[in-house]
């Protein structure tokens, strides 16, 4: 199983990728963030496989998301 999270501030599209990732099979969603400082804590938390992205959401940006990752260990 590949391990999911999805970063996107519009639920409905969130729920759009989810449902796509299910119907493939092979995915499961640990978490969906719908903010930078809360969707990095479940990143750092949860170490999933994939991040599914939104760039640009409410409180800044999917690249700040992307620069916290590759500075983890």
């Amino acid at each position: 199983m590949i391990r999911v999270v999805i970063v996107e501030d519009d639920l409905n599209i969130a729920g759009l990728h989810k449902r796509f990732l299910e119907k493939l099979g092979g995915f499961d969603v640990l978490a969906i963030g719908t903010n930078v400082r809360d969707s990095i804590d479940m990143i750092r938390e949860l170490m999933p496989d994939l991040v599914l992205l939104d760039i640009y959401l409410k409180d800044g940006s999917g690249l700040d998301i992307v620069s916290e990752i590759r500075s983890m260990d």
